[in-house]
């Protein structure tokens, strides 16, 4: 083997190698972007779990707030029915006082 034939396959192995690195770099780049992809994936899934977690937290006040609202209607209603009553059987009695005025 003559120095020019062991030069170039110092050569070729050194492209080889070289070849070889760019490889390996391309490949980790590519895992890496793949894991920049989960991560941001896993990012908005923490995100829009957290949104959800929001709206039915906001819901649950929502909904407490409705039926403290029906409670208080329910309530007031009943009052009202009562102070209703109370003012028939006054009218009536007013009217049976009249009548036996008359």
């Amino acid at each position: 083997m003559d120095e020019e034939e062991k030069k170039e396959r110092e050569e070729n192995e050194e492209i080889k190698e070289n070849e070889n690195e760019v490889m390996e770099k391309k490949k980790e780049k590519e895992e890496n972007e793949e894991i920049k992809e989960n991560e941001n994936e896993v990012m908005e899934k923490k995100k829009e779990r957290e949104e959800n977690e929001e709206i039915k937290e906001n819901e649950n006040e929502v909904m407490e707030k409705d039926e403290e609202d029906e409670m208080k209607k329910g309530r007031l209603g009943a009052e009202i029915r009562e102070i209703r009553k109370g003012r028939l059987v006054a009218e009536m009695k007013d009217q049976s006082e009249r009548m036996q005025e008359k």
